[in-house]
Formats: C-alpha cells, sequence, structure tokens
C-alpha cells in the first residue's frame, strides 16, 4: 500500500474498515506505531464491539503521516499537528471513489496554511503586546 503516497487507488481496493493489523501491514510499521498515532491524536477509532476498528480514511492519514515522518525526522512533532490540522480535508480524499494523491497533497497544503496563519497572528498579537 506504499503506493498510496504515490499513485491513485480505486477506493474499493481499500477495506471499508481497517483493523489495527490491517493498518500496520498496509503501511509496513510495527502495530505499536499505529497505537502511538491513536494516543497522539491522529487517529480515531470507531466504535467497535470486536476490537479497535478505523475507517479508510484513518490510512490516508496515516499514509500522509509516515511520509510527513520520513520528510522530517521520527521526533518531529509537525507531522501530528498538520496531520490533525489537515483531518477533514484528509478525510474527504477517501470519500470518493478514487484515492488520490494530488488530493491528499491539496489537503496537508490547506492544513499547512492554516497552521502559519496561526503562528503569524499569534506573532502579531504578541509583538503588539510588547
Amino acid at each position: 500500500m506504499s503506493t498510496l503516497a504515490t499513485e491513485a487507488v480505486p477506493a474499493d481496493y481499500v477495506p471499508k474498515f481497517l483493523r489495527v493489523e490491517d493498518l500496520a501491514r498496509l503501511l509496513d510499521v510495527r502495530p505499536a506505531w499505529i497505537y502511538k498515532r491513536r494516543d497522539e491524536g491522529v487517529i480515531e477509532p470507531l466504535v467497535t464491539y470486536d476490537g479497535l476498528e478505523f475507517g479508510r480514511e484513518t490510512l490516508v492519514r496515516l499514509s500522509a503521516y509516515k511520509t510527513l515522518q520520513e520528510c522530517l525526522g521520527e521526533k518531529s512533532p509537525v507531522p501530528a499537528r498538520l496531520v490533525r490540522e489537515a483531518a477533514k480535508d484528509l478525510d474527504a480524499c477517501a470519500q470518493g471513489t478514487w484515492i488520490l494523491p494530488s488530493s491528499a497533497q491539496s489537503a496537508i497544503e490547506r492544513g499547512l496554511g492554516r497552521i502559519v496563519r496561526a503562528v503569524r497572528e499569534d506573532l502579531q498579537k504578541r509583538l503588539a503586546a510588547a
């Protein structure tokens, strides 16, 4: 599933509901990595009676997170903040008939823009108060 970050994938190719083990296998990570993203608030499980299950959109979020983490470093807090900020836009990428990397890229860019605006506004407030 590493192609999800670089190639369009038919949405039907990805199961509608995924367990931690499925996500770990598709992303080539350990299950502990998935649990850590949940603890960081990057992903949220669906309510189930049979263990944790996640929606298809979780795979898009985690794929974006993994790509950002590979670029910015394993200890960087930026991937988590950016994916949380772009969560709704990333989730929308999984709603159509195709999961498109270009749509995920645009979602990340919009999230980054919101973060930059928030930092700029905070800086302006701090400078005005000084």
